[in-house]
C-alpha cells in the first residue's frame, strides 16, 4: 500500500496519524474530495493539508500521494487501493472504531 508524506515538514502519514480520530478526519477526507472518471481516482481536490488531518501538529503543509513507499505502521484498517477504488466509507468508519 502506498503512503503520504507532508512537503512542509516531510512526515509521512505513520507520525501525522496518532489516534482514531485522526483516522477518521483522513478517511472522510478522501471520501469527499477524491475525483474519479469512469471509476478511476485521478485526483483530490483541494488537497489534504496535514493540520486537517491532525490539529494537534502545527503545520498546514499538503500532502503528497507517494505510491511507491512503505505501508502507514499505524493505519492497518484501512487500504489506499481499497480507498481508490471500492471505498465503503461507513465500513472504515467501523473498523477504525472496533
Amino acid at each position: 500500500m502506498p503512503n503520504a508524506k507532508c512537503l512542509k515538514c516531510n512526515q509521512y502519514l505513520d507520525t501525522i496519524i496518532e489516534n482514531k480520530t485522526h483516522k477518521i478526519n483522513f478517511a472522510n477526507l478522501i471520501h469527499k474530495r477524491l475525483k474519479k472518471f469512469c471509476g478511476i481516482p485521478y485526483f483530490i481536490d483541494p488537497c489534504i493539508t496535514h493540520d486537517e488531518i491532525n490539529d494537534i501538529q502545527e503545520c498546514d503543509g499538503n500532502l503528497n500521494y507517494e505510491q511507491f513507499t512503505s505501508n502507514p505502521i499505524n493505519f492497518s484498517e484501512l487500504n489506499f487501493n481499497d480507498i481508490f477504488f471500492h471505498f465503503d466509507l461507513d465500513l472504515i468508519i467501523k473498523k477504525i472504531n472496533n
